[in-house]
């Protein structure tokens, strides 16, 4: 949400950006709804995605590239 310029608002929400894993094993960003108009608009056309994790905690960093 951050990386689209909105945050947790703007018609945007936990259900329309999915994280998958890629067969490589690499996670990647799938949106939806307004989130994926909010990117078009943008010109967000690929993403970097960085998660790790530890016992009860997890982070996760996302950029945006633009084309």
């Amino acid at each position: 949400m951050k990386a689209l310029g909105t945050g947790f608002g703007e018609g945007i929400g936990f259900l329309d950006i999915e994280t998958i894993t890629l067969a490589s094993g690499a996670p990647s960003i799938v949106l939806h709804g307004e989130a994926r108009r909010r990117a078009k608009l943008l010109g967000i056309s690929s993403w970097l995605v960085s998660t790790s994790h530890e016992a009860n905690m997890a982070i996760a960093s996302v950029i945006g590239l633009a084309d």
